[in-house]
């Protein structure tokens, strides 16, 4: 698209033209197409030119890590024909380091320009993609995609799968949970403790060849989920309220998924009581 603009950190996408929003870049959680929150904004930076050809990857959410990886990151597979054609890549900021491992891994080379709050933006020439899945409704199809710009292995289940893994929230810096040391503590023996924040992808994507068991307070590194071949246990643990995103991709990539609502310690006993069922072969 030619004399194109972004505004906003969701990333609505315009014709500098005629000023008309995309409509598929417009959707939003609590609102309307029309009534998206950045059309209420105050014009509170200066517009940004970018001459040449720049790649949009972002959408809906795109700043969190489960939006970036599972709905955006595939994207790059309907693009691949101008990433050697382009200046520069536009991605929405948050976890930037993270972010920038994972488009190093799927082979994107690009300088990053990184979209944040209230950030205007306009181009020469403007590439970018529409939604290719309904947020939070990632299909086969879609992870078929994902696992091609990971570099995964053919996702076919391996029988020598062992390892069970819990995934700590402990180095998180949002929704911390008070209590998940203590139940860390009182792991059964067959179970790992792994930060997945800080692995690098191709640590990520070959761990995920190896389990056959994965559990852990609701967040980000359930986002994986859809790298790994089928028949994975899962248990996810919420303390909070949240949108059933990990489930869906469990139920895409064929695996087994439980959920475990939990508000307190007390819940401890009955977590472990399942980790251990889980962890039988």
């Amino acid at each position: 698209m030619r004399t194109a603009g972004i505004y906003g950190e969701d990333g609505v996408i315009y014709d500098r033209r005629t000023r008309q929003a995309l409509r598929e870049t417009t959707n939003y959680w609590r609102t309307e197409p029309w009534n998206h929150p950045v059309f209420q904004l105050p014009r509170a930076k200066v517009v940004q030119h970018y001459g040449g050809r720049s790649i949009f990857l972002g959408g809906l959410g795109g700043q969190t890590f489960y939006h970036f990886l599972v709905e955006n990151l595939p994207k790059l597979t309907a693009m691949q024909p101008w990433l050697d054609k382009a200046d520069r890549i536009v991605v929405q900021r948050y976890i930037e380091s993270t972010k920038e491992a994972w488009l190093r891994h799927a082979g994107c080379n690009l300088p990053i320009e990184w979209l944040s709050s209230l950030d205007h933006f306009t181009f020469d020439e403007l590439v970018f993609c529409a939604p290719i899945v309904a947020d939070c409704r990632p299909g086969p199809g879609v992870l078929r995609r994902l696992r091609e710009v990971a570099s995964c292995a053919e996702a076919e289940p391996r029988a020598d799968r062992t390892r069970c893994i819990w995934a700590s929230r402990l180095g998180a810096h949002a929704r911390p949970v008070e209590w998940e040391q203590r139940l860390i503590e009182n792991l059964p023996s067959s179970w790992e403790v792994v930060d997945f924040a800080a692995l690098t992808p191709a640590q990520a994507v070959e761990l995920g060849s190896e389990i056959r068991a994965f559990a852990g307070i609701h967040g980000a590194a359930f986002s994986n989920l859809g790298l790994w071949a089928p028949g994975v246990k899962v248990l996810e643990v919420y303390t909070t309220k949240e949108p059933p995103w990990y489930p869906t991709i469990s139920m895409s990539a064929g695996h087994k998924h439980f959920v475990k609502f939990a508000t307190d310690k007390g819940v401890i006993p009955e977590i472990l009581e399942k980790l251990k069922e889980m962890g039988k072969k």
